[in-house]
């Protein structure tokens, strides 16, 4: 992940961003699609994000990458819809990991400074992946999972003109 302008970011983290979020998830499908089209059941299920469903200053990278991930999904799904393989894409809330420690800290924060790294709190992983293992056994499409993913899609829908300045104002992203 990064967090800043876009022209802030270098080309080496513009290639990191998009291999990682969106060209690997890509790569290992197409891989195995051959494989998975011989089987009478099966299902691929890719990892977006909430920021695949909004926009957000700051992360037009990240969300670009999330958004590769929803469409080429979407389209995958209509693209095997009359084989045996179903699509599923899941779109979390902030899920506690490694991401904020791993990721390229926004202009003005180092990494470990506290504000920064609240970012990183969110939903247990475990509970997480659960969400997404009962939603790709009831083939779902997409997958919605966190409070505050459902909260985002309800402002969107009644502030569409407006929700991206309370979103930044909900994760205090102003600055």
């Amino acid at each position: 992940a990064h967090c800043g302008f876009f022209w802030e970011v270098s080309e080496d983290s513009i290639d990191k961003v998009i291999e990682t979020n969106f060209l690997s998830q890509a790569y290992i499908i197409r891989v195995f699609l051959d494989d998975l089209m011989c089987k009478e059941d099966a299902h691929i299920m890719n990892m977006s994000s909430c920021l695949g469903l909004f926009e957000l200053k700051k992360q037009s990278l990240y969300i670009a990458s999330k958004n590769a991930v929803k469409g080429f999904s979407h389209a995958l799904y209509y693209e095997l819809k009359h084989t045996g393989v179903r699509v599923t894409v899941s779109y979390p809330g902030a899920v506690s990991t490694n991401i904020v420690k791993n990721s390229i800290p926004p202009i003005g924060y180092e990494k470990g400074e506290g504000k920064y790294e609240s970012i990183a709190k969110g939903l247990d992983a475990k509970k997480v992946a659960t969400v997404i293992i009962k939603g790709v056994a009831k083939n779902k499409r997409d997958i919605i999972i966190g409070q505050d993913t459902r909260m985002a899609i309800v402002l969107k829908k009644l502030f569409p003109k407006t929700y991206v300045d309370k979103l930044h104002r909900i994760v205090d992203m102003e600055q």
